[in-house]
């Protein structure tokens, strides 16, 4: 699990190591980024966070700030372990909490991007598209099987693609 492009890149980030946190490839990361152009000075949302890879990415290409969410303590310290390899503390928060509105709220920063990445036995999207803070773009990644609307809430699809088992939605705010 590298970091792909940036200033960290072919830096190996620290894996969480549990049976409930599954990472990401570097060649699905690689195509989220690459839907998403350009992450410059933006602040980004890791919610579902486990290693971080993704707040981590975007850092590395030039975000101004990471914010992590996971309940799992290895996954809250695999975090902050990652973040004192690359000395790059200073531009993230990490919450170990539950994904909840009362989490959300607690979040100051306005948000550009948002990446979800749950485990693949949830299903509560559309509850989740109401609790997040706004955000310019979300980024979902799950099995290849779910389904989710056009439109949710003020939010709209803008592409999908499946990517083996997995499926990557990226949703616009209207």
């Amino acid at each position: 699990m590298r970091i792909t492009t940036g200033k960290y890149k072919g830096r190996v980030l620290h894996r969480v190591g549990t049976n409930e946190t599954r990472e990401t490839s570097n060649m699905v990361k690689q195509a989220v980024f690459n839907m998403l152009f350009d992450v410059s000075n933006q602040i980004v949302l890791d919610v579902f966070a486990g290693s971080g890879q993704y707040g981590f990415e975007a850092i590395s290409r030039g975000a101004k700030k990471a914010i992590f969410i996971d309940h799992q303590k290895q996954a809250a310290m695999t975090i902050l372990e990652n973040s004192q390899m690359l000395q790059c503390q200073d531009v993230i928060e990490i919450y170990e909490q539950k994904v909840s509105k009362r989490v959300f709220d607690m979040i100051s920063d306005s948000i550009d991007i948002t990446f979800v990445d749950p485990p693949y036995q949830y299903h509560d999207y559309e509850q989740l598209f109401y609790m997040l803070p706004k955000s310019k773009k979300i980024i979902i990644e799950t099995e290849k099987k779910t389904q989710l609307n056009d439109i949710i809430g003020s939010y709209e699809k803008i592409k999908e693609k499946i990517y083996g088992i997995k499926k990557v939605f990226l949703y616009q705010l209207l």
